[in-house]
């Protein structure tokens, strides 16, 4: 596996605003996920809103305006 690349994870469509959407994330963060490993494991240099993204499908800018 090739180590400092970054992928674009879809993630599930937002509650607020029906829209899709994708969070950029490391190679090694999504493969970890894909295993298994709790969001903040996997992902512990994103903010919690993208790791609430990855989740949920709310992106940052629905939760603050609703």
């Amino acid at each position: 596996m090739i180590s400092n690349t970054t992928i674009l994870m879809r993630t599930p469509t937002c509650l607020i605003c029906s829209a899709g959407g994708f969070v950029e994330v490391s190679s090694e963060g999504y493969m970890a996920r894909k295993k298994g490993a709790l969001i903040q494991e996997a992902f512990p240099e994103l903010d919690k809103s993208l790791r609430e993204q990855i989740v949920s499908g709310t992106h940052p800018k629905c939760w603050e305006s609703n």
